[in-house]
């Protein structure tokens, strides 16, 4: 576009492409992200704080699709968060999958004050969510 590289995309409902930019941060977070895992065949993608930019709506279907990419190219993806939300979307996306390939570890300090890595079985993790304890 006048001289300058963009990456245009088709748009559902839309009859002509636009430039990428146009679709907000989080469109292109995703797309970044996507393209990362993409990239690394048989790799690991590390991602900190996923959900930045991405309106909470949308976040299941976006961890699907990412997810969906991973899976295809073997990658892993390792994500950090503060997010309830995204923790809950993230065992949701897998939950509707039937697939145990989401694993949640937490941080969390022992009595000599050291932290630590702590694994939540699936059943934990989704009775936190159902109850609405803090998991963050």
């Amino acid at each position: 576009m006048n001289g300058v590289p963009y990456i245009m995309v088709q748009v559902e409902n839309l009859d002509k492409w636009v430039p990428l930019a146009f679709l907000g941060a989080g469109v292109g977070i995703v797309i970044n992200i996507a393209l990362a895992v993409a990239t690394v065949p048989n790799g690991t993608v590390l991602i900190d704080e996923l959900e930045i930019g991405i309106h909470h709506s949308a976040l299941t279907s976006v961890v699907s699709a990412i997810s969906d990419i991973a899976y295809k190219n073997k990658a892993q993806i390792i994500a950090t968060t503060h997010s309830y939300e995204f923790i809950k979307s993230a065992f949701l996306a897998f939950k509707e999958k039937k697939a145990d390939l989401f694993t949640y570890l937490r941080l969390e300090r022992n009595k000599q004050d050291d932290v630590m890595a702590k694994v939540y079985p699936s059943d934990a993790l989704e009775f936190a969510l159902e109850s609405e304890w803090e998991i963050r």
